[in-house]
């Protein structure tokens, strides 16, 4: 499928594309507040994709693209699958967990985010 076809076919409501506030599902959010925590997402997203010389970008508030060093592009519908997409563009397994991109992270200033992820029960 295009991704202008894969654009079309999207439908809002995955899990993962839901805002913080306790009504997230409820359709009646304005579609900035959508828009400012799906942006914010990706922000966070590429802290990691960084550290393997990838970038992801939001695509018109509905999927997603992924690219390489290498210009290469993935369309991704959703969060789920940019981790998958992430592995076959850089060529290896994608860890957000592997101590060198932990200690890359700190290194940068993102100490702060990484201690405040959630580490068991997920």
């Amino acid at each position: 499928m295009c991704g202008f076809c894969g654009l079309l076919a999207g439908q809002p409501g995955h899990w993962s594309e839901t805002t913080g506030a306790a009504d997230s599902f409820d359709q009646a959010l304005t579609p900035g507040a959508r828009m400012r925590e799906r942006l914010e997402r990706v922000r966070q997203i590429n802290l990691i994709l960084h550290f393997y010389r990838l970038r992801l970008e939001d695509f018109n508030g509905a999927s997603y693209i992924l690219y390489s060093p290498t210009g290469a592009a993935e369309v991704v519908d959703h969060i789920a699958m940019i981790w998958t997409a992430a592995d076959r563009l850089a060529k290896k397994k994608i860890d957000p967990f592997s101590p060198e991109l932990l200690s890359a992270l700190s290194k940068a200033g993102c100490a702060q985010q990484v201690e405040t992820w959630p580490t068991t029960g997920v």
